[in-house]
C-alpha cells in the first residue's frame, strides 16, 4: 500500500493542478482500486483520450502474504466511452457502456513470460504466467466539484472483468463453468483534474 501511495504522490507532484495549461505529460486523473485482478488493492494515474471518448491508465496493484500474497502487478487499461455519459442532475452523470481490455503483468520469479524449454514439449503450455490479456466493463458515476477546488470530479465505478485463460476454460468445459465462474468484480474512483 505505501509503494501505491508513493506513485500517487510522485503524479500528483508533477501535476500542476491549479494552473489553467497543464503539461501534456500531466495525467487527467487519478486511479484507486479495490481487487479486480490487479491486485488487494491498485493506484495509478490516467488519462483521457480521443476527445474523452476513451480513458487510458497505467496502474500498479499490490497483494499483501496476509490475504495470499505478496504479489505485484502491473496493469494498463484502455477503457472506451461509447457515447456521452447520462445526465442525473447538474453536477452528476452516469456512463453505464464504458468497455475495455487491461493487460496485466505480474512480477516475481514464479510468473515467466516463457516456459522452460527443457522441461515441457514444444508449445505443451501456450500461455505465460506473468502476462494476462482482459475484457473489462465499467460502469460509473461521476460527481463534479464544487469550483475553486484542486480537483473537478470524482467517479466511482466497479469493474467487471475477465481474461484470456478464463474463458478458453470456460468454452472448454460449458459443462462444469457458468460465466459468473470467470468473472472478476473489482470497485474503484477516479479523482479527475
Amino acid at each position: 500500500m505505501r509503494i501505491i501511495l508513493a506513485i500517487l504522490f510522485v503524479f500528483v507532484s508533477m501535476t500542476n493542478v491549479r494552473s489553467q495549461k497543464r503539461h501534456w505529460s500531466a495525467p487527467d486523473h487519478l486511479v484507486l482500486q479495490y481487487a479486480g485482478s490487479i491486485g488487494y488493492f491498485s493506484g495509478g494515474v490516467g488519462y483521457n483520450v480521443f476527445r474523452d471518448r476513451a480513458r487510458a491508465s497505467l496502474q500498479f496493484g499490490h497483494v499483501p502474504k496476509a490475504v495470499g500474497g505478496p504479489l505485484n502487478i502491473f496493469a494498463t487499461k484502455f477503457m472506451f466511452v461509447p457515447r456521452k455519459p447520462y445526465r442525473l442532475s447538474d453536477r452528476s452523470t452516469l456512463s453505464p457502456f464504458d468497455f475495455g481490455l487491461m493487460v496485466s503483468y505480474h512480477l516475481g520469479e514464479d510468473f515467466r513470460s516463457t516456459w522452460p524449454e527443457h522441461r515441457y514439449p514444444e508449445r505443451y503450455y501456450w500461455w505465460q504466467t506473468s502476462f494476462r490479456f482482459h475484457l473489462n466493463y465499467q460502469p460509473s458515476v461521476t460527481i463534479k466539484i464544487r469550483d475553486h477546488t484542486t480537483f473537478k470530479a470524482v467517479s466511482g465505478y466497479l469493474e467487471l472483468n475477465t481474461n484470456e485463460l478464463y474463458l478458453i476454460s470456460l468454452f472448454q468445459n460449458l459443462h462444469a463453468l457458468k460465466v459468473w465462474d470467470i468473472m472478476k468484480l473489482g470497485a474503484g474512483m477516479r479523482v479527475h483534474f
